[in-house]
């Protein structure tokens, strides 16, 4: 079996399927918040705000209705 290398193929890497939340977060102040209708979502932040330095919190609203807190910055 031959092996055909390939040259200048871009590599587009693999995205978070939360990486609009994930963006937002990191472009929040603290003290700000959104609403989200769904914990995976809660959870994948807090997940990557503990891997970045980032700390948020939240709260539940109603039921698959949670407010997520940036609360300290990555450099704070």
């Amino acid at each position: 079996m031959k092996i055909l290398i390939e040259k200048d193929v871009k590599d587009t890497g693999r995205t978070s399927k939360y990486q609009q939340y994930i963006d937002t977060v990191t472009d929040m102040g603290i003290g700000d918040s959104f609403v989200v209708d769904d914990f995976q979502i809660v959870d994948a932040l807090r997940h990557y705000a503990w891997r970045q330095g980032y700390k948020v919190t939240y709260r539940t609203l109603d039921k698959d209705k949670y407010r997520v807190w940036k609360r300290k910055d990555k450099w704070s």
